[in-house]
């Protein structure tokens, strides 16, 4: 999905002069030449010129593109027909990836030294593959990307590790639609038998899975300038990285071309775009450890949604599990594995361009920790930032929890929080853990909680209020040592006294 979306970004940030009409030589040479350019500008002269250059030639009634690159086995090349329409739009027709290639890269070692990095062959197949574009580079009408492949593999290899990844179809749809002066992206994406199986070293084999995978995402009001400069600095950045970075280990110094490019990323992000959304479902996933067991997912389901129109940021998550099964476990335990489970946390009040101050005062080479720290109590200025979590839905063996809640944080000991929690099915489970030596130990918590809760019908509910005074559980206050106000109860046997049940 992400590689669709960059393809037709990459396209859409073409100069618009760049198209030429007329099919001949001369305009091949300029369109190649205007081509390589943007490359090099685009993403430096390190990695925008590579050593055999992109060729463009004049055949009938288009321009055949190709990007020639050497691997493994010898040469190879990404192709394209490429036609120009009527206003100045184009058409890609015939796009190819090679149906085979071979690498051989630096990459970092798995479990090795911070910064180590190993020769690591990789093994591309395609089996088929049909994919095409039309694209505007004015923006004066939409433009779309589609990708069809099958059947397609990639084996890598080290001196540690070996891993194998297979799927049937990938498809891809992205369109990218003008809209009050900016881009509207949006795309789906479907995976059809996706399996992978590695090992490293000596450790057991692993194996995940998932029959169907289906995404969908939405990115509204994307800056094209703002884009051009976000791709600038992050190609600068991976081009400076040190290897401790590039293998997510060890403690990292930026250079000075780096944290300049780390900072040029965090500046073009104002304004970057005004909303994202995206859901992702999951069908059918499987997941095995040779000589552990095994385990499946019947239905995954994580979404995203964040705008900022009023350059207040609200976002919120959605996170959804169903039919969850551990293979051999015993009747006890299989018993208990949550059937359900969904979680819709959010944050909402969060200022972008307070936001953006605080990161750029943090990567700063002399960082002032009295600014940063200022920089951080002012995200708080605005009204306070508020966590949510809009719904919490657990299934455990018998036992059922819904709950709600929210708390809003003003200053550094300044917060109101409630929640609201209901349950069916606690007693029933409480009896199990008496019975199970593997959740006895959980037993005086769960006894704790069916103390502090309210009957209501065959529910069990639980308002929560908490402050910086302090804590009530169903209006019974809970003593916090330091809250304001608190002071504790010194009745004759207070200190040992609990709630009464409900």
């Amino acid at each position: 999905m992400w590689c669709a979306r960059l393809a037709l970004c990459l396209a859409l940030l073409l100069p618009v002069g760049a198209a030429a009409q007329t099919i001949d030589q001369e305009a091949a040479r300029t369109l190649q030449q205007n081509l390589q350019s943007w490359f090099v500008d685009l993403l430096g002269p390190e990695l925008g010129a590579p050593e055999q250059k992109l060729r463009v030639t004049a055949e009938d009634d288009h321009f055949r593109v190709a990007l020639p690159f050497t691997d493994a086995t010898g040469d190879n090349e990404v192709s394209a027909d490429v036609r120009p329409l009527d206003g100045g739009r184009w058409s890609v027709d015939a796009l190819r990836l090679p149906a085979a290639s071979h690498f051989t890269l630096q990459m970092p070692e798995p479990g090795g030294p911070a910064g180590s990095e190993v020769p690591t062959r990789l093994s591309l197949s395609i089996g088929t593959q049909h994919s095409h574009a039309r694209f505007d580079p004015a923006l004066a009408s939409p433009s779309r990307l589609d990708i069809d492949l099958g059947n397609v593999g990639l084996v890598t290899d080290s001196a540690s590790q070996h891993q194998e990844q297979r799927i049937d179809r990938y498809i891809v749809r992205t369109t990218l639609e003008p809209h009050d002066g900016r881009m509207d992206l949006t795309d789906e994406t479907t995976i059809t038998g996706w399996r992978s199986a590695s090992r490293v070293g000596d450790q057991p084999a692993v194996a995940f899975g998932a029959d169907h995978i289906q995404g969908r995402g939405r990115i509204d009001g994307i800056d094209r300038d703002r884009a051009a400069a976000l791709l600038s600095a992050a190609s600068g950045l991976l081009a400076t990285l040190p290897p401790a970075a590039a293998a997510q280990r060890g403690d990292v110094t930026l250079s000075a071309p780096a944290r300049a490019a780390l900072r040029a990323m965090i500046e073009s992000l104002r304004g970057f775009m005004t909303g994202v959304q995206g859901e992702q479902t999951i069908d059918g996933v499987h997941v095995a450890i040779a000589g552990q067991g095994e385990a499946t997912v019947r239905h995954m389901r994580f979404g995203i949604d964040g705008a900022a129109p009023d350059g207040v940021l609200h976002a919120a998550l959605d996170i959804g599990l169903d039919g969850i099964a551990v293979q051999n476990l015993p009747p006890q335990a299989a018993g208990l594995v949550p059937r359900h489970l969904a979680l819709h946390p959010t944050v909402a009040g969060v200022s972008v361009a307070d936001l953006t101050t605080l990161a750029l005062e943090a990567t700063d080479q002399d960082v002032d920790h009295a600014r940063l720290q200022a920089d951080a109590a002012a995200l708080l200025a605005h009204g306070g930032v508020t966590f949510g979590l809009d719904r919490l839905d657990l299934d455990v063996g018998p036992a059922e929890l819904h709950g709600r809640g929210h708390i809003l944080v003003t200053g550094s000991n300044e917060y109101q929080a409630r929640a609201h929690i209901t349950a069916t099915g606690l007693d029933e489970l409480m009896k199990q853990a008496r019975d199970n030596p593997d959740l006895q130990r959980v037993l005086p918590f769960l006894a704790v909680a069916r103390g502090f809760a309210q009957p209501d019908g065959d529910h069990l509910v639980w308002d929560i209020v908490a402050g910086p005074a302090g804590l009530t559980v169903n209006g019974i206050e809970l003593g916090i040592p330091g809250a304001k106000g608190h002071q504790p109860d010194k009745r004759p046997g207070a200190e040992g006294r609990q709630p009464d049940k409900r």
